[in-house]
């Protein structure tokens, strides 16, 4: 018996095993990869460049004050 099921069955929190850390990695990427693929159907595209969206704002602000 492992000492990881005697932990377990004495109620202790054992800290995950690489192959659960990896596994559950994988995972969370894939569950983001979804996301971002349901996001961009929903906004018809890609995100739009983060330099030129500050670029932008900058100029609002700059044009207001």
């Amino acid at each position: 018996m492992s000492l990881r099921v005697i932990g377990m069955a004495l109620g202790k929190k054992i800290a995950p095993s690489r192959e659960e850390r990896v596994r559950r990695g994988i995972e969370i990427l894939e569950k983001a990869g979804r996301l971002r693929a349901e996001i961009r159907r929903k906004i018809g595209g890609d995100f739009p460049d983060s330099a030129e969206v500050i670029r932008e704002i900058r100029e609002e602000r700059d044009a207001d004050g």
